[in-house]
């Protein structure tokens, strides 16, 4: 109660019968209104019981369809790792049907010699565990080995007990095909080192000796063990004066080889010497990280040289049965001799050379096939020096013109302290020259693997763009993205350079895909480009998913994007070659056949692929004014291609006579340096090329 100046009255008696009253009306009509609820809650239950059961079919519906259409294999087993369900995905990835498989017992795809952690994985997993992105092997049908990436999970019934697992694997093969190749790469790399012929020696920039192949070890009788850590010049006879310049290739940063005679101690005390070929090693920055070593075992060419200064009475018993060429010059520099080798090697015979001028005859080249200046020949120096001359790598030159690579030894002819001549023994080297340039190029191979990887991960790959003009219009409908790879310093490499390395070590599929994000962003802004796939990336699932999320992602219009594919490039897989370009062509790529006309199967292709555009081989274009018989390929191309309800596109066009005759036969679009050579897309796109 409140009194009327706004005070509370406090009557408890009063407030406790008020309260019980509320308290029993309330009662009174919690009890109706909970009857009431009741009759609406069954009749509610039972409209919700209906709606409820058609939703969660729905749902079991669309869960099972995930299921049925996902490209990993979704497998579930029973208590006894026996299946019970078997998508499309493991059909595809196990090779087995669900047919086959359902009721079998999973052991089917263990392989035998699989490790206890892999085969404990199911078991594992039905006692209530989980397995996360767990790699393995399985075995496919064909009874080959499958890498794979599983995912595995307990299913628990109604009673909450474990009734089977349920899992899912991805197909990771590829990748790890990928990495076992690079693997191998390296591999292949140590076992040249450790082959080669020569000694091959680094060094870190204190110094110390951090490798040395078996061969470079041996020729000093040390294990490469005992050679780790120590420095160069440990090894290195103490008497000679060439130390310091042993050591000057690390330590005072040569910009190139640096070649020299060394003499070292070997393990045995006796001396070696040794032709070394050293560079310095520098880190991206520039900054010196040691040095590396090339060593040739000069050793019996000294010996040689010393016992050819013994007389010309030794050499005269040798020469008959000597493999290699010999031949002696008077102080006039006059042939006074040569052996049967020599005669054989040079395609001359001492009777024809009669009293001619070796240098003269003979022509000493350098390396670029310039001639050396008889001031230069070293032969002469030596000559005139009365010097003993190694030559590891020089080039005479045959009677019929053709190049000799050569190794030669010179020595002076010496009677009663007067120098008389000198006497020369040389060997055809060409052999040894060709395993040498083998030996680069597979080394310079595998460089190119580190700096692909670099040019990526620094964003070094870019894109030129050539433009392809309409013939009836002249104008510009379209460029071809063209592949250039900026080296450190800023220089442009061509793609010939590095995507053999690229295709070789599995790195190419990377840039294809980039180069189609590129692309994408290119049709993005309403500009129509052509874009090359190496036979390498056709069916990559990524590549597609790339190629989706690029379009969803940019906007493109269909018909922008061009994927120009080669007739090897199908060749090299045909089924999967064909679905890939059939999924190309729904998601509403054109496809291009490249270098049409040079191959057998183009025709085939034409017929069975949805191919929109026939792009004509370079090799029928280049002289396509002079040549009928390149006419008239070109016109059966173009009626081929009409007769298909195809374009065609005549590539590698160089002048305006050959653009008005392409015209004149019917060919539809061209490109070439006579409409515009390729430029980086920001120039070129923004240019008018005619």
């Amino acid at each position: 109660m409140v009194a009327s100046d706004g005070a509370r009255v406090d009557d408890s008696s009063t407030n406790r019968r008020l309260g019980q009253l509320r308290a029993a009306l309330a009662r009174s009509h919690r009890r109706h209104r909970e009857e009431r609820r009741g009759r609406e809650a069954a009749e509610r239950a039972v409209r919700e019981n209906v709606t409820e059961r058609g939703r969660g079919e729905a749902e079991r519906a669309r869960l099972a369809e995930i299921v049925r259409s996902s490209e990993d294999a979704i497998v579930s087993l029973d208590a006894d790792l026996r299946v019970v369900s078997w998508n499309s995905g493991a059909e595809a990835i196990y090779g087995y049907s669900a047919a086959e498989m359902l009721g079998r017992s999973s052991d089917v795809l263990i392989p035998p010699d699989a490790t206890v952690q892999s085969r404990g994985l199911r078991q594992h997993t039905v006692s209530g565990g989980q397995v996360q992105c767990y790699e393995t092997q399985r075995l496919h049908k064909d009874g080959t080995l499958i890498d794979l990436e599983i995912t595995a999970f307990a299913r628990i019934d109604a009673a909450g007990e474990g009734a089977g697992l349920t899992a899912v694997g991805r197909d990771i093969t590829p990748r790890r095909q990928a990495e076992r190749a690079l693997a191998e790469s390296g591999k292949r790399y140590r076992e040249i080192l450790d082959m080669t012929p020569d000694g091959v020696w680094r060094v870190d920039a204190e110094g110390r000796t951090d490798y040395v192949n078996p061969r470079m070890a041996s020729m000093l009788g040390y294990s490469p063990e005992d050679m780790i850590g120590h420095q160069r010049s440990d090894f290195i006879d103490p008497g000679q004066a060439t130390v310091a310049r042993a050591d000057g290739a690390t330590a005072g940063g040569a910009t190139g080889p640096e070649v020299a005679e060394q003499c070292f101690r070997r393990q045995d005390g006796t001396r070696c010497w040794a032709r070394v070929s050293q560079t310095a090693l520098s880190d991206q920055h520039g900054d010196q990280i040691g040095g590396l070593a090339i060593v040739s075992d000069i050793t019996a060419s000294k010996a040689q040289a010393v016992e050819l200064r013994a007389g010309e009475h030794f050499l005269a018993a040798l020469t008959d049965s000597m493999a290699e060429g010999m031949f002696a010059l008077d102080r006039e520099e006059r042939v006074t001799f040569m052996n049967q080798a020599a005669e054989q090697l040079l395609g001359w015979t001492k009777d024809e050379l009669g009293t001619r001028l070796m240098h003269e005859t003979i022509h000493y080249r350098h390396d670029d096939g310039s001639p050396y200046d008889g001031a230069d020949c070293p032969l002469l120096d030596a000559l005139r020096a009365g010097t003993t001359l190694r030559v590891e790598d020089d080039t005479f030159t045959r009677r019929d013109g053709r190049p000799l690579p050569v190794a030669y030894s010179a020595a002076p002819i010496t009677i009663d302290e007067q120098i008389q001549g000198m006497v020369v023994v040389f060997g055809d080297v060409s052999a040894r020259r060709a395993l040498q340039e083998r030996h680069k190029r597979e080394l310079e191979t595998l460089t190119w693997v580190g700096r692909i990887r670099d040019a990526l991960d620094e964003d070094r790959l870019v894109l030129y763009a050539q433009p392809i003009i309409d013939l009836r219009s002249r104008a510009v409908v379209a460029h071809e993205l063209l592949l250039r790879m900026i080296d450190r310093d800023g220089a442009v490499i061509a793609p010939i350079r590095f995507l053999p390395a690229a295709e070789q070590f599995g790195l190419i599929e990377e840039i294809d895909r980039w180069v189609l994000g590129q692309a994408a962003t290119l049709a993005g802004r309403g500009i129509k480009v052509h874009f090359n796939i190496s036979a390498k990336s056709l069916g990559s699932r990524e590549l597609i998913s790339d190629l989706v999320a690029a379009l969803h992602d940019t906007g493109a219009a269909l018909g922008l994007l061009v994927c120009e594919i080669t007739e090897t490039a199908l060749a090299s897989d045909e089924a999967v070659a064909e679905t890939f370009v059939h999924e190309l062509r729904e998601l509403g790529c054109e496809i291009a056949l490249d270098d049409f006309g040079i191959g057998y199967g183009g025709f085939a292709y034409l017929k069975r692929l949805p191919i929109t555009v026939l792009k004509i081989d370079i090799e029928f274009v280049r002289d396509l004014v002079e040549n009928p018989q390149n006419q008239h390929v070109v016109k059966a191309i173009v009626n081929l291609a009409q007769g298909f309800g195809r374009q065609t596109i005549a590539e590698g066009v160089e002048n305006q006579a050959t653009l008005q005759l392409l015209a004149d036969y019917g060919v539809d679009y061209a490109q070439g340096y006579a409409i515009g050579r390729p430029a980086p897309i920001d120039t070129l796109l923004t240019a008018d090329p005619l």
